[in-house]
């Protein structure tokens, strides 16, 4: 047995073409942006097939495809091949080719030597009629038999005519040269690819219906585990989807007449499409040492048959169970550990009911607590590609791997039969970031293959071993940030005409790459920010952002769009930077979800939270945070709720929260002179400050273990003081004063944030009392979801215990100055100090109108940043410094993207003059992953369109009209029975239907066994 034998296949290099999708690139923004590429068939395909109500069984009752179209093309001269041999060749051939060429760029083998001996090609295709073979027998065939009909009907033919008659047919059709020969060889798509790649490995096809693809990789892992072969490339090509194809299926009603909506209440079939792709492989530890991008690692694939099933094409449960079974004993991995399946789901109920029950079958053998782990099929998006659907799914799970993404799938309503409610599977209908305990066993997913005839197979793949911060989500943004600026008004103001004009004479100007560039130039006194979402909005807003900087009297000016400027000069603001860390309650549902897609940072921060309480909390923080989608139960839903407003929770989010945005921020450089934090949010300025002293994120996760063990044991929730809180605004503070003098200090102020909002602690009767009060005096107030008297004298009892919590804390000098709410002063340096001024804030009420007033007034603060989520502490300083000249910006607002509102918040300190190194931006943004293909040898670029239809053999007219008018019936001779001239265009027709038929009944060969009852012995 080889030494490779069980050693995991590193994937370092893919390629697509799928509907809507040009490359792997483009197929991946596609799903993320949950783009529906399936559409109407044009006229030339429906050939005048169409029928909605299937009167007649050559036809199709739905005009839904995913076809290629413009995007199948082919540069036959890089790659030697002459130009004519394209129409009438198999396309299969040549998008095959191509696909294989531009995999072997992406993994860099494009110019880069490698051993050419040991690389190999296995190739999944299936046996469906197109135009090369249908081309090769009309030639060979349908032209001598059309000439014998017409022999029969018009006996008296004279010679010349009837040669004519031949030579239009075969004119009408692509020659049989010697170069197209080998295109209507199928076998020979795989040998192309190695004559022109120079490949002398292992070259074959296989045909495993919709399986062939996994199947062609299992078998190019097996080559490379032998040793045999050192690199292959796996792909699979539906090249093209002829109407006789969907014919057969609309007979078996298996095609949607909308939409694939595998796992829907409205699903009703599925949708047929064409794609081609390849994988380039190489063991594990051979792209190790050749210095390899490694995207994913692929485990094992099981595959198992059907048996005897109810029909040759009905599901078999057990035959699933058993692939899906075989994969995991393989890869000698549990499938609990799988985070991500994508599922086999065509959209046909019956099909999608026994995927459901087989993966239940394998993943379940307890009653699941709740769904943790995404379903989903990209036919939802792109069709079934039968041999190819196979490529579509592993590139889309390698990149969700690579790129830590949860892709969505194009689902409604989640069939409410399947009860998923009740199973560790929901169905994933939003692009979410992957969270995933650090440190853990790696992300890992499966993927489904279940063929026609009852071939069945299961992927299990695996994220790939690499720092986690290298790469960002291949998420394509929403909104891109402008910046522009210039030494003059004037001179800003031509800048934005400038770029208007730009972008006007170009539409699909690519926004990023033109942000980028900005973002590189140097920066000026006067300031434009902008925030835009695509090109027409841009064109608008530099138009406006032209006209208020010409009009304006006003050096700066901020608009809610998304428009920000400073002109700089003796008014601009000056002063010091504080940084705001928000506490306990700042958290919300998804919060930061697309920043965690953007950047990194943002998803490790959750994924080291996850870490930390992986096996101490029933419910993980970033479940509660970024709960399932769909198929949640109510008591579920319930649980999670509950555990979403727990103290636990509510802390560690919007601390995880808090620490992922400073981090971020550091690497843009954004500095700051001073920190805060308001209640629990003191604990993040903690860390931030370098007050604790961590080195690395595995210290991080053991005292967050530690903490958690010991604020439970030291402060349990029976002997913390319990009550009520109440949120108090729009009440003058005198009014309020008189108010509470009233419950003789019942009630007590926790939390005095901003002149117009303070928190009230009491028991629940009087804060039920006051709430009605309050309203009375015409303010606004809100019971909040926590009762404990944190932050009130009542704690004063339990503060041995909390400094005792402190004391675990491996406290040091921070490297920033900290201000504490509680003293309105600096922490000081010394650790045991920081401990006991840490532990009495809890005790105290939290002063942070006064301490706000104080750095305003007393440390020449001029800029206020928060560092969090939900911009609540901004809303308490505009409040606090009225009319004073300030900037208050908050780095995230749960009213808007995280992302949009970020852009806007830089976009802004930007122009107000603050330094901000915007390169990160922009450093790991698409395409990159993706560069442009290297071609084989210098072209002359002249792509040509692929004829995917079926080759249609005519006369032309010249000939027709000579046979109509030599040829009526008053023309025929004595023997011969009446016939006008047009039935030899009639009989050309019957034997085109003839032709299609017998291709129908090739393809129905294939499907045979339609009888669901069992077959007899």
């Amino acid at each position: 047995m080889s030494s490779y034998s069980h050693e995991d296949i590193a994937v370092i290099g893919m390629s697509c073409v799928l509907p809507g999708a040009k490359d792997a690139g483009t197929f991946w923004s596609n799903i993320l942006a949950k783009r529906n590429c399936i559409g109407d068939a044009p006229e030339e395909w429906l050939d005048g097939k169409f029928d909605e109500n299937m009167t007649e069984p050559d036809h199709v009752y739905t005009k839904k495809i995913g076809l290629l179209g413009d995007l199948a093309d082919f540069d036959p001269l890089e790659f030697g091949i002459v130009p004519n041999s394209l129409s009438g060749t198999e396309p299969d051939h040549f998008l095959a080719l191509k696909m294989a060429a531009r995999a072997l760029t992406h993994a860099g083998y494009a110019e880069k030597a490698f051993d050419r001996k040991a690389t190999g090609i296995i190739l999944g295709r299936g046996a469906m009629p197109n135009r090369g073979v249908a081309n090769g027998y009309l030639n060979c065939v349908m032209v001598d038999q059309t000439m014998d009909i017409i022999d029969q009907v018009i006996p008296d033919l004279d010679e010349a005519l009837r040669k004519r008659v031949r030579d239009s047919l075969r004119g009408s059709l692509d020659p049989l040269s010697p170069e197209v020969i080998p295109g209507i060889v199928s076998n020979v798509a795989v040998g192309r690819i190695a004559n022109r790649l120079d490949l002398l490995g292992p070259t074959y096809m296989i045909d495993a219906a919709c399986s062939s693809t996994l199947i062609a990789v299992e078998l190019a892992m097996k080559e490379l585990r032998s040793g045999q072969s050192r690199m292959m490339l796996a792909g699979g090509v539906q090249g093209s989807m002829p109407i006789t194809v969907y014919i057969v299926f609309c007979l078996l009603n298996a095609l949607s007449r909308e939409a694939a909506r595998p796992f829907a209440a409205n699903a009703d079939g599925t949708i047929l499409s064409e794609g081609a792709g390849f994988l380039v492989l190489k063991r594990r530890s051979d792209a190790e040492a050749d210095g390899d991008e490694i995207f994913a690692l692929l485990k094992s694939v099981g595959i198992a048959s059907d048996g005897r099933a109810q029909g040759m094409l009905a599901p078999r449960v057990e035959g699933e169970i058993l692939a899906i079974a075989r994969a995991y004993e393989q890869a000698e991995v549990s499938p609990e550990s799988i985070g991500l399946v994508e599922a086999h789901g065509t959209g046909v109920p019956l099909g999608d009911r026994t995927e459901v029950e087989a993966l239940r079958a394998v993943f379940e053998t307890a009653q699941p607590k709740m769904p943790v782990r995404a379903l989903g099929s990209v036919k939802s998006m792109i069709g079934h590609c039968i041999p190819a659907a196979g490529i579509a799914s592993l590139v889309k799970t390698i990149l969700a791997l690579h790129y830590k993404v949860l892709p969505p799938t194009l689902c409604d309503e989640v069939q409410p039969s399947l009860k998923l409610e009740e199973s560790s599977f929901y169905i994933n209908t939003e692009t979410r970031p992957w969270i995933h305990p650090a440190g853990d066993v790696p992300r890992r997913a499966g993927i489904d293959g279940f063929g026609f005839g009852g071939i069945n197979s299961h992927a299990v793949l695996e994220e790939a071993p690499r720092p986690v911060e290298t790469q960002d989500s291949g998420y394509d943004w929403p909104t891109e940030l402008l910046l522009l600026s210039a030494e003059t008004p004037e001179a800003l103001v031509k800048s934005a005409q400038d770029l208007r004009s730009v972008i006007a004479a170009d539409l699909n100007i690519a926004l990023s790459e033109t942000a980028a560039a900005l973002a590189e130039k140097p920066r000026l006194e006067c300031r434009l920010a902008i925030v835009v979402t695509g090109a027409a909005d841009a064109m608008e807003k530099l138009e406006i952002a032209a006209a208020k900087i010409t009009a304006t009297k006003k050096p700066r000016l901020q608009t809610r769009t998304g428009i920000a400027f400073d002109l700089g000069g003796p008014t601009r603001i000056a002063g010091k930077v504080a940084f705001l860390f928000p506490g306990q309650g700042s958290q919300y549902p998804n919060m930061m979800a697309d920043l965690c897609l953007a950047f990194p940072e943002f998803r490790n921060e959750f994924d080291l939270s996850d870490a930390a309480f992986r096996d101490m909390w029933d419910t993980l923080p970033s479940q509660c945070i970024f709960p399932p989608p769909t198929c949640l139960s109510p008591e579920t839903a319930n649980h999670l709720a509950e555990r979403y407003l727990s103290v636990d929770v509510s802390t560690e989010t919007t601390f995880t929260a808090n620490l992922a945005m400073f981090r971020f921020l550091q690497s843009l450089g954004l500095g700051c002179d001073m920190m805060l934090g308001h209640s629990s949010g003191e604990y993040a300025a903690l860390f931030a400050s370098g007050a604790v002293d961590v080195s690395d994120a595995q210290s991080e996760i053991a005292l967050k273990r530690k903490l958690n063990t010991l604020h439970h044991r030291r402060t349990p929730p029976e002997k913390m003081p319990q009550g009520s809180l109440l949120t108090v605004g729009a009440v003058e503070p005198a009014d309020l004063e008189a108010e509470l003098a009233r419950y003789d200090g019942r009630l007590l102020i926790a939390m005095d944030n901003c002149p117009h909002q303070k928190i009230v602690f009491g028991s629940v009767d009087d804060i039920a009392t006051l709430a009605e009060r309050v309203k009375q005096l015409g303010g606004v107030c809100q019971i909040l979801p926590y009762g404990s008297a944190y932050h009130t004298h009542l704690i004063e009892p339990m503060k041995a215990t909390l400094l005792e919590f402190y004391e675990q804390i491996p406290i040091k000098t921070p490297t920033h100055r900290l201000i504490s709410c509680a003293n309105l002063g600096s922490f000081p340096d010394a650790p045991s100090e920081i401990r006991s001024l840490s532990a009495s804030q809890w005790c105290l009420p939290v002063r942070f109108r006064e301490t706000i007033e104080r750095l305003f007034d007393e440390e020449g603060v001029r800029f206020f940043i928060e560092i969090g989520p939900s911009a609540v502490l901004t809303a308490f300083v505009e409040d606090t410094l009225r009319k004073r000249d300030f900037v208050a910006v908050a780095t995230n607002d749960r009213t808007r993207p995280g992302l949009e509102h970020l852009q806007r918040t830089l976009g802004h300190l930007w122009c107000r003059g603050l330094d901000i190194d915007f390169k990160r931006l922009y450093q790991r943004r698409p395409p990159f992953i993706f560069p442009s293909p290297a071609p084989i040898r210098p072209t002359s670029k002249a792509n040509k369109p692929l004829n995917l239809l079926l080759p249609r053999m005519q006369l032309d007219e010249q000939v027709v009209s000579e046979i109509r008018g030599r040829h009526r019936p008053a023309n025929l001779g004595s023997g011969a029975s009446p016939l006008p001239g047009t039935t030899v265009i009639a009989a050309h027709e019957q034997l085109m239907q003839e032709f299609l038929a017998s291709q129908q009944r090739m393809i129905e060969g294939l499907l045979a066994g339609l009888d669901s009852r069992p077959e007899e012995e």
